[in-house]
């Protein structure tokens, strides 16, 4: 399936659900890059302008950096991006640079948001099965492609930062491609992501049902690929709503 292919799908996906239900959240989701042509076939080059894709209030969205030098978390309008600077270095700001591409990007709007405790600690694999369990009462189609946002306690946490490579895409990085990593007992975040069961490849990593970015706050934030921890119990999930 060539790129053009995979957006209309993506489109046909969002377009046929919400005709079958007169409620629920409609928007239409942009997207630039395949992970799959892009992480594994090293198609790296700038596909879009950062701030005229994503400085808009009202959209969510995570991606790449032209190049895979940063990893992106669009929240409300407001840009994240986190740089490897050094060896088991990073920084993170927001706000875009002027002529910053993403060779990967997914974006949305949303205009409102419902909220719901999560009643238990939750690793990925239930999230997205509690995910699955609420699509259909806020009238998302029950594979997606929809976004979602986490808030909350996150123990066993662990994120990686682009250095030019792709981890997951290579047995071996040489020492320079090396991405940021971070493992921490517990943080406080906020994960953004697009739950998509079925695009392997073109949103998802190949056997993941969400694709997700993580903002830890604080005097020293960090952006990062959310790798997995456990969403404690009372954080809060935020699916779209009309």
């Amino acid at each position: 399936m060539n790129f053009k292919n995979a957006i209309a799908v993506l489109f046909l996906a969002i377009s046929a659900s919400c005709a079958s239900t007169n409620e629920g959240w409609d928007e239409p989701l942009q997207s630039w890059g395949e992970l799959k042509t892009v992480l594994r076939g090293g198609q790296t080059e700038g596909r879009v302008d950062l701030a005229e894709a994503a400085s808009r209030p009202g959209t969510w969205g995570i991606g790449a950096v032209a190049g895979l030098t940063g990893e992106i978390l669009v929240r409300n309008g407001i840009v994240w991006i986190g740089r490897v600077t050094g060896p088991a270095e990073c920084v993170t700001a927001s706000g875009v640079p002027a002529g910053e591409k993403a060779t990967l990007l997914a974006v949305t709007t949303v205009e409102a948001w419902s909220e719901s405790q999560l009643p238990r600690d939750m690793d990925m694999e239930e999230l997205e099965e509690h995910i699955c369990g609420l699509a259909s009462t806020v009238g998302l189609p029950e594979k997606g492609p929809f976004p979602f946002e986490v808030e909350g306690g996150i123990d066993g946490l662990e994120l990686h930062v682009l250095n030019g490579m792709c981890p997951y895409a290579a047995d071996e990085l040489p020492p320079e491609n090396d991405p940021f990593r971070l493992a921490s007992s517990h943080e406080h975040g906020l994960v953004v992501g697009f739950f998509a069961d079925g695009l392997g490849g073109v949103l998802t990593h190949f056997g993941d049902r969400n694709h997700s970015h993580v903002l830890i706050l604080g005097d020293d934030p960090v952006v990062g690929h959310f790798d997995g921890g456990v969403f404690r119990a009372g954080s809060i999930l935020r699916l779209p709503l009309r």
